[in-house]
């Protein structure tokens, strides 16, 4: 027999009942605004697990990691030490901020010609989306800003100081490239440029100049900050294009 207030087994399911179909229902009518984030990771998570109770695992992801961010961008061995989480969902979960840079690259990848700061930044920030470390990207451009080439120079360095110009440089003769674009994003900051980064902007358009190539932007990514060098230093970006 039941003591008084307790919840009877059929009870406690029924609390769940259609808790799965109510989620989709909120999905569809409202879209993810009012969800919070433990939802949202439930939500992802009924994809994977059919016919658990994705609730307590996508609580305990919340709580080791701290975030719904911090979770996505996990390693899939860090995921699988949350108990109930396997390789399928670990996969599944790290594949979602893969497929939003795919998606984020899709979008640009006809673009072929690149006439100002913005469309570079548009063009360059899924190399940036949710990354934990530093990364340095180069872009290259003809004449009439038509691109040639975007390519990762340097990656996972504390600072841009140790950046190769002379690299940079050879791939601009190989490539017979009039202008280049340049940007990297600080991971644990603001989008504010740093002393270094100036230092380095500075030295890198001086090299530049002397093979008549322009350093047309140099642009740093923080979450979703950005900045644009060119306009700190109080000069336009350059006359290759923009």
């Amino acid at each position: 027999m039941a003591k008084k207030n307790e919840i009877k087994p059929e009870e406690h399911r029924n609390v769940h009942a259609n808790h799965r179909s109510r989620l989709r229902d909120r999905l569809k009518n409202e879209g993810l605004a009012n969800f919070q984030d433990h939802n949202v990771l439930e939500l992802l998570l009924f994809y994977g697990m059919p016919r658990k109770d994705t609730n307590e695992i996508a609580h305990e992801l919340m709580l080791k990691f701290g975030s719904l961010p911090a979770v996505l961008e996990a390693s899939p061995e860090a995921l699988m030490q949350v108990k109930g989480v396997g390789p399928e969902i670990a996969t599944l979960i790290s594949f979602i901020i893969q497929l939003l840079r795919y998606y984020e690259a899709c979008k640009t990848k006809d673009k072929k010609t690149i006439l100002n700061s913005d469309e570079a930044r548009k063009y360059l920030a899924n190399h940036f989306i949710a990354l934990n470390y530093e990364k340095f990207v180069i872009m290259y451009l003809d004449g009439r800003g038509g691109l040639i080439k975007v390519s990762e120079i340097t990656q996972g360095s504390d600072s841009m100081v140790n950046t190769d110009f002379s690299a940079i440089l050879k791939s601009c003769v190989l490539l017979d490239a009039k202008g280049i674009v340049i940007a990297h994003n600080h991971p644990d900051g603001f989008a504010v440029p740093s002393k270094e980064d100036k230092v380095l902007t500075e030295k890198l358009s001086a090299l530049c100049k002397t093979l008549n190539i322009v350093l047309c932007e140099h642009i740093i990514f923080s979450g979703n900050e950005y900045c644009y060098l060119s306009k700190t230093r109080g000069v336009k970006a350059g006359t290759c294009a923009f």
